[in-house]
């Protein structure tokens, strides 16, 4: 079974993980941030215990950089503490015109998903 995680920065502002949450469950993945709740340790924590064997993480930054290596460096960690998983760090989305086209659909106002549980 394969785990899906959909990493952003993240925001304490009131509705703002919004868009994050319905471009994870478009993927057929949970949201998790880098700066707020719920984590990236913490979804992965999740989905180990309801028995997944692996998980890939796909960030959500529109420029690559350092944080892109404290993710990888933060995976390698949760990779040798859960020694039965594989963690797969996928390519980071970027500003392409197919995310674009999907954020500008998942902001309809008739689109009426509910973001998942935190």
């Amino acid at each position: 079974a394969t785990g899906r995680i959909l990493l952003s920065h993240g925001s304490r502002r009131t509705g703002s993980k919004e868009v994050v949450e319905r471009l994870a469950v478009q993927l057929g993945a949970v949201a998790a941030y880098w700066s707020t709740r719920p984590s990236l340790e913490t979804q992965v924590e999740r989905f180990v215990y309801a028995g997944h064997t692996t998980i890939a993480v796909q960030p959500y930054f529109l420029f690559a950089g350092g944080i892109i290596e404290a993710i990888a460096q933060q995976i390698a960690q949760l990779s040798q503490q859960f020694e039965t998983v594989t963690i797969h760090l996928m390519e980071s989305l970027g500003p392409t015109l197919d995310l674009a086209d999907l954020v500008i659909d998942l902001m309809e106002p008739d689109r009426s998903l509910t973001p998942m549980d935190s």
